[in-house]
Parts: structure tokens; C-alpha cells; sequence
């Protein structure tokens, strides 16, 4: 059990070093493709995308951290109330974003 416990964890931290260096090596590569308005059109939309994803479900998901352990025999109903939610806001974003 500990060795695959091991080759687990060490498939983790492969793939997580792979996603740093990707992290850092994507920018270079576009910056030395890119003129500087396009890269900044790129950066742009990068900040756009990003700012959306943090924000737009507005903690909803971190709070169900708080209110599973607490109502154990309301769990479906949290659950279902978070999915709906989430759902619902992903929508509206994608009417927003689609039209």
C-alpha cells in the first residue's frame, strides 16, 4: 500500500511540475511571437477570463465547506441548493459571454 501510495504522490508532483513549467514557458514562447499588441490584447483577456472565474460564483462553493459538517441531515438539500446555484450563475455567464 505504500509503494502505490508513492507512485501516486510522485505522479502528482510530476504533473504539477509539468503545470509550473508550462505556467512559465506559455508567456515567453507568446511573447517572443506576439507583437506587443497582441500580446497585450492576450494579457487582457487572460485578466478578463480570470477575474470572471474567481468571481462569479461568489464563494458559493467555499461556504458549503462550512455548512456540510454542520447540518448532516440536510446535506442533499446543501448539495442540491449548490448545484442549482452554481448552475444557475453558469448560465447567466454563458448568455452573457454568448451573446
Amino acid at each position: 500500500m505504500t509503494a502505490n501510495l508513492t507512485i501516486h504522490a510522485g505522479l502528482l508532483i510530476l504533473a504539477r511540475l509539468i503545470v509550473v513549467a508550462l505556467t512559465m514557458a506559455v508567456p515567453l514562447l507568446l511573447v517572443r511571437r506576439l507583437n506587443q499588441h497582441e500580446f497585450g490584447i492576450y494579457k487582457q483577456a487572460f485578466m478578463v477570463a480570470s477575474t470572471t472565474i474567481a468571481l462569479v460564483p461568489l464563494g458559493f462553493g467555499m461556504s458549503v465547506f462550512y455548512f456540510l459538517p454542520r447540518y448532516k441531515h440536510r446535506r442533499t438539500q446543501v448539495l442540491s441548493n449548490t448545484i442549482v446555484h452554481l448552475s444557475f450563475i453558469g448560465l447567466l455567464v454563458f448568455i452573457v459571454f454568448a451573446s
